[in-house]
């Protein structure tokens, strides 16, 4: 009597590291759904090895991002505004905070699919005294203890709709306890920014500066990896921040490439980066006699767009691109927006601002992403092209563009679950 051969399908049901591989070259929406077929396969895409595979085989692909986000500092709810880049695409961008028990969320950065968020300052419900500062202040039932008490610092991804809540270690704590209700004082924390490349690892890493004088600061750095905290004392004196008096410079920070980069718009124009590898600062040289419009990464490039520092609303832009040694910016496009203004003579013109730069897997498809009164649009540098893809209210746009915290953030999707 011959034994009965088990079918291929359920050689795959029980192997695991096959299934995982089968599961990784899955698009994220129809993947995510999988999760309800039971409690095996639940665990299996909540795996930080399924979404270190699921990156690495969709590496080739170059996914783009499907929106941006910008915090809206106008409107009570929602917390921010979504841009979608393909307004015309079939799959719509759904994307909402509904799930998180903080007032007042605000996204400090953006980072391969998951966002940095930081709430307002969270008293007990009992608190009898509330002192003006507006929507900053808010009562929370998260508040039980006097440790509760202060900004909520949150990783989340909006896909998965999972988050955590940020705990510090003690001596950390305490340095970035705010007195309350003296809310105004000299904070001392000058950035909390986070590092994630799911191509490079499935761990994170948060980092917080701390200023301890005009020098010196301290750097914490948690790891995932090995949920541990580390600090180390750095001398920051040639960097010139100012972290002293106000870490401007130091709002807005993005990762790229194993380290996390700022750009200072105040006073000299200047840029640093922080090398997570070797836990250093490192300057940054800018391109002399150049207007800095836009600062910032796309698919793991470095990208400045500017204009000539003469012109009030230049119209003739320069993309430039560092070299992935760090050694030179060099030309990648030349943009003019001429034919932008033509085809929207209804607009002013008075407001204009580069959002972003999206580099596509085909060229052909890059866009920069142009904000020009409260209009979002689309320049494709291959050809020159423009096209409309969100309107913004007044008001919301006033208040986006008279805010130092309010950069547009990119949004991809990404499996990673905490």
């Amino acid at each position: 009597m011959t034994s009965k051969r088990p079918n291929s399908a359920a050689v795959v049901a029980e192997a695991d590291d096959l299934l995982i591989e089968i599961l990784a070259r899955l698009p994220v929406k129809p993947l995510l759904k999988f999760k309800c077929v039971s409690k095996r396969w639940l665990s299996l895409i909540s795996n930080p090895q399924l979404s270190f595979s699921h990156s690495q085989f969709h590496r080739g692909l170059k996914p783009s991002p499907t929106a941006i986000l910008i915090n809206d500092f106008y409107y009570s709810t929602p917390d921010f505004r979504i841009i979608p880049l393909d307004p015309s695409a079939t799959q719509k961008v759904e994307l909402s905070l509904d799930f998180l028990n903080f007032p007042r969320i605000s996204i400090l950065q953006s980072c391969n699919g998951l966002l940095l968020l930081s709430s307002s300052f969270l008293v007990s419900p009992s608190e009898m005294f509330l002192p003006d500062y507006g929507r900053s202040v808010h009562r929370s039932s998260s508040v039980v203890t006097e440790d509760d008490r202060g900004i909520a610092y949150l990783l989340c991804n909006p896909t998965t709709r999972q988050f955590k809540k940020l705990s510090f270690p003690s001596p950390l704590k305490e340095k970035m306890r705010i007195p309350y209700p003296l809310l105004n004082y000299q904070h001392r924390v000058v950035f909390v920014c986070f590092a994630f490349d799911p191509k490079r690892s499935p761990y994170y890493k948060i980092i917080v500066m701390i200023k301890l004088n005009k020098s010196f600061v301290e750097i914490y750095i948690y790891s995932s990896e090995t949920d541990t905290w580390t600090s180390r004392t750095t001398d920051v004196t040639d960097l010139c921040m100012d972290i002293e008096f106000s870490p401007i410079g130091f709002h807005n920070g993005f990762y790229c490439n194993g380290a996390i980069h700022w750009y200072r718009k105040v006073g000299h124009p200047s840029a640093v980066y922080f090398d997570l590898d070797n836990e250093i600062f490192k300057k940054m040289a800018l391109p002399p006699e150049l207007d800095v419009w836009y600062f910032g990464e796309s698919d793991g490039h470095l990208y400045v767009i500017g204009g000539l520092v003469d012109l009030f609303l230049p119209l003739d832009y320069v993309v430039l691109e560092m070299a992935a040694d760090y050694s030179e910016w060099f030309v990648r496009y030349h943009i003019n927006l001429q034919s932008m203004r033509e085809e929207s003579s209804e607009l002013s013109w008075k407001v204009c601002e580069v959002l972003s730069i999206i580099c596509a897997k085909d060229e052909k498809e890059s866009v920069v992403v142009v904000l020009v009164d409260g209009v979002v649009m689309s320049y494709k540098v291959s050809d020159g092209t423009s096209k409309r893809i969100f309107d913004l209210e007044w008001k919301s746009l006033f208040v986006a563009c008279t805010q130092d915290h309010t950069n547009p953030y990119q949004y991809v999707e990404t499996i990673h679950c905490f």
